[in-house]
Protein backbone atom coordinates (compact mmCIF):
# COMPACT_ATOMS: atom_id res chain seq x y z
CA UNK A 1 0.00 0.00 0.00
CA UNK A 2 1.42 3.28 -0.80
CA UNK A 3 0.51 6.22 1.34
CA UNK A 4 0.26 9.22 0.13
CA UNK A 5 1.75 11.63 2.81
CA UNK A 6 0.86 15.51 3.08
CA UNK A 7 2.77 17.79 4.99
CA UNK A 8 1.77 21.24 6.01
CA UNK A 9 2.29 23.41 9.37
CA UNK A 10 -0.09 23.10 11.58
CA UNK A 11 -1.04 25.65 14.52
CA UNK A 12 -4.03 24.09 16.13
CA UNK A 13 -6.70 24.92 17.66
CA UNK A 14 -9.53 26.16 14.64
CA UNK A 15 -7.09 24.86 12.14
CA UNK A 16 -7.14 21.72 13.65
CA UNK A 17 -10.39 21.70 13.05
CA UNK A 18 -10.34 22.68 9.78
CA UNK A 19 -8.03 20.64 8.48
CA UNK A 20 -9.16 17.34 10.18
CA UNK A 21 -12.70 18.00 8.31
CA UNK A 22 -11.12 18.90 5.10
CA UNK A 23 -8.32 16.57 4.50
CA UNK A 24 -8.65 13.68 7.51
CA UNK A 25 -5.98 14.65 9.43
CA UNK A 26 -5.50 13.01 12.51
CA UNK A 27 -2.96 13.83 15.16
CA UNK A 28 -1.03 11.30 17.37
CA UNK A 29 0.13 13.62 20.21
CA UNK A 30 2.67 11.85 22.91
CA UNK A 31 0.99 14.03 25.53
CA UNK A 32 -2.41 13.33 26.25
CA UNK A 33 -4.36 15.00 28.92
CA UNK A 34 -1.62 15.29 31.23
CA UNK A 35 0.06 11.83 30.68
CA UNK A 36 2.94 11.02 28.18
CA UNK A 37 2.05 7.78 25.88
CA UNK A 38 4.74 5.20 26.05
CA UNK A 39 6.15 4.18 22.44
CA UNK A 40 4.59 1.03 22.34
CA UNK A 41 1.09 2.85 22.58
CA UNK A 42 1.96 5.70 20.11
CA UNK A 43 3.18 2.55 17.68
CA UNK A 44 -0.38 0.81 17.99
CA UNK A 45 -2.05 4.15 16.97
CA UNK A 46 0.20 4.53 13.98
CA UNK A 47 -0.43 1.09 12.41
CA UNK A 48 -4.08 1.20 13.67
CA UNK A 49 -4.39 4.12 11.39
CA UNK A 50 -2.23 2.86 8.86
CA UNK A 51 -4.66 -0.47 8.66
CA UNK A 52 -8.04 1.77 8.26
CA UNK A 53 -6.01 3.46 4.69
CA UNK A 54 -4.86 6.89 6.66
CA UNK A 55 -1.91 8.24 6.12
CA UNK A 56 1.10 8.99 8.86
CA UNK A 57 3.72 11.23 8.85
CA UNK A 58 6.30 10.38 11.36
CA UNK A 59 9.24 12.05 12.25
CA UNK A 60 11.87 9.70 13.29
CA UNK A 61 14.44 12.23 15.20
CA UNK A 62 12.14 12.21 18.04
CA UNK A 63 12.16 15.85 18.50
CA UNK A 64 13.00 18.81 16.69
CA UNK A 65 16.89 19.55 15.91
CA UNK A 66 18.73 21.71 18.26
CA UNK A 67 21.01 23.50 15.31
CA UNK A 68 19.17 22.12 12.13
CA UNK A 69 21.42 18.89 11.70
CA UNK A 70 19.96 15.87 11.37
CA UNK A 71 19.53 13.80 14.25
CA UNK A 72 20.33 10.04 14.59
CA UNK A 73 16.37 8.25 14.15
CA UNK A 74 15.35 6.32 16.30
CA UNK A 75 14.31 2.52 16.03
CA UNK A 76 10.56 3.19 16.46
CA UNK A 77 9.68 4.01 13.03
CA UNK A 78 11.69 0.85 12.00
CA UNK A 79 9.08 -1.13 14.04
CA UNK A 80 6.23 0.75 12.24
CA UNK A 81 7.70 0.40 8.65
CA UNK A 82 8.36 -3.42 9.58
CA UNK A 83 5.41 -4.56 11.38
CA UNK A 84 2.89 -2.58 9.87
CA UNK A 85 4.71 -3.33 6.29
CA UNK A 86 3.91 0.03 5.09
CA UNK A 87 6.30 1.65 2.85
CA UNK A 88 8.14 5.01 3.50
CA UNK A 89 8.53 7.84 1.78
CA UNK A 90 11.95 9.89 3.01
CA UNK A 91 11.24 13.90 3.30
CA UNK A 92 13.46 16.35 4.11
CA UNK A 93 12.53 19.56 5.10
CA UNK A 94 14.91 22.67 4.53
CA UNK A 95 14.56 25.29 6.42
CA UNK A 96 12.24 24.02 8.77
CA UNK A 97 14.81 24.97 11.45
CA UNK A 98 15.43 28.89 10.23
CA UNK A 99 11.37 29.10 10.39
CA UNK A 100 10.63 27.38 13.61
CA UNK A 101 13.37 26.52 15.60
CA UNK A 102 13.18 24.72 19.03
CA UNK A 103 13.50 27.95 21.11
CA UNK A 104 10.05 29.32 19.27
CA UNK A 105 6.61 28.55 20.22
CA UNK A 106 5.51 29.65 17.19
CA UNK A 107 6.80 29.64 13.64
CA UNK A 108 8.75 32.61 11.82
CA UNK A 109 7.75 33.99 8.55
CA UNK A 110 10.34 31.71 5.53
CA UNK A 111 10.77 29.35 3.41
CA UNK A 112 10.45 25.40 3.79
CA UNK A 113 11.09 23.59 0.55
CA UNK A 114 10.10 20.04 0.69
CA UNK A 115 12.60 17.15 -0.63
CA UNK A 116 11.36 14.45 -1.58
CA UNK A 117 12.63 10.73 -2.32
CA UNK A 118 11.47 7.53 -3.77
CA UNK A 119 9.19 4.92 -1.72
CA UNK A 120 11.40 2.49 -0.03
CA UNK A 121 10.03 -1.21 1.44
CA UNK A 122 11.15 -2.26 4.83
CA UNK A 123 13.64 -5.05 3.36
CA UNK A 124 15.42 -2.78 1.00
CA UNK A 125 15.57 -0.11 3.88
CA UNK A 126 17.56 -2.34 5.94
CA UNK A 127 20.08 -3.77 3.26
CA UNK A 128 23.50 -4.25 4.35
CA UNK A 129 23.06 -2.86 7.83
CA UNK A 130 23.87 -5.38 10.57
CA UNK A 131 22.32 -5.85 14.23
CA UNK A 132 18.95 -4.97 15.30
CA UNK A 133 16.17 -5.20 12.28
CA UNK A 134 14.58 -2.22 13.59
CA UNK A 135 17.21 -0.33 14.08
CA UNK A 136 18.48 -0.91 10.77
CA UNK A 137 15.85 0.01 9.03
CA UNK A 138 15.36 3.37 11.14
CA UNK A 139 19.15 3.96 9.65
CA UNK A 140 18.02 2.56 5.84
CA UNK A 141 15.47 5.82 6.05
CA UNK A 142 18.12 7.96 8.09
CA UNK A 143 20.58 7.27 4.81
CA UNK A 144 17.98 8.08 2.17
CA UNK A 145 16.69 11.20 3.98
CA UNK A 146 20.03 11.87 4.42
CA UNK A 147 20.84 11.89 0.79
CA UNK A 148 18.16 14.63 0.12
CA UNK A 149 20.15 16.90 2.41
CA UNK A 150 21.24 19.96 -0.27
CA UNK A 151 24.88 20.01 0.09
Amino acid sequence: MLNRIWTFFFIGGFAAAIVRAFMGHTEVWRDIVGSTLDMAETLRVCRFLLAKGKNVVYFPEGQRSGDGRLKEFRKGVGILIKESGSRALPVYLEGAFKVWPRSRPFPLPGRVTVHVGSVAEAQALGLGISGDPYAAIAKGLQRRVSELVPR
